[in-house]
């Protein structure tokens, strides 16, 4: 059995802390460690963190003395674990069910080669109410490209397992990034993993007021834009992804321009 750390980041988010710690501790595959990353929180998040370390000695707290914003806390807490595999979460989420991990972890043991685990993801609103469609869709089917061209849409892979030893071949997050920041990590992977499909339901994602939706869409495109060619510095795109990719793009950025 492979060894597994996850790791929490969390700025704020004292509100939603139990429900996505809970749904950790209850998971049926094995954790060496749970590293949780408080991102110099303002409200009584390290409060809670401190009760929860307390309770379980897999539970190891980092508390920030100043915010640095999530790449650099998923990056610090990701290089500090000493597992074979690590994977995420962030604070406002929660796991579909105890099986998530297990799952995944199934999916790595089965492969010949170090592999990348995902499932799909669940789409709930603020409150956590499960507002997807769930029914299961065969994310293996056209997996790179379609994460390659960004037109997986919302079911892009989150809170992946993978190989440490190949986060930290890739550079792992890059630290100024604040938009597409997974997207770009799955890039640099997919040059040296397969991604595997669990065939199951993984991560719970709330959809808050403050998300996506309110980031001004020239930004959005030019995040995009960067991701998809820090991702070029690892993988070899073919042709018909570059085309894909610019397209869709290009076109988002001039039906935004049309609503506005």
């Amino acid at each position: 059995m492979k060894t597994l750390s996850i790791v929490i980041p969390n700025y704020n988010n004292s509100k939603y802390l139990a429900k996505c710690i809970d749904s950790v501790l209850d998971q049926s595959y094995p954790l060496e460690e749970i590293v949780i990353y408080d991102d110099r929180s303002t409200d009584d998040s390290a409060a809670i963190l401190k009760e929860y370390a307390k309770k379980d000695a897999r539970i190891r707290l980092i508390l920030a003395t100043e915010n640095k914003g999530v790449s650099v806390a998923r990056d610090t807490a990701i290089r500090s674990c000493k597992t074979e595999y690590v994977t995420t979460i962030d604070a406002d989420d929660f796991f579909y069910d105890k099986d998530k991990l297990l799952r995944e972890m199934e999916k790595i043991e089965q492969s010949d080669v170090p592999a990348c685990a995902f499932s799909q993801t669940v789409l709930a609103d603020e409150a956590g109410n499960i507002c997807s469609d769930m029914t299961l869709i065969d994310l293996q089917k056209d997996f790179r490209f379609r994460t390659v061209t960004q037109t997986i849409g919302v079911h892009i892979a989150r809170d992946i397992c993978f190989p440490l030893k190949d986060y930290i071949a890739v550079g792992g997050y890059v630290s100024d990034m604040k938009l597409f920041e997974d997207w770009d990590l799955s890039l640099k992977l997919l040059s040296r993993c397969p991604f595997i499909f669990s065939g199951g339901y993984g991560t719970v994602y709330r959809q808050k007021d403050n998300g996506l939706s309110r980031v001004d869409q020239k930004q959005i495109v030019a995040a995009k834009i960067r991701a998809f060619r820090q991702g070029g510095d690892y993988l070899e795109y073919t042709l018909s992804e570059r085309l894909v990719f610019y397209l869709r793009t290009y076109l988002y950025a001039m039906i935004s321009n049309i609503r506005k």
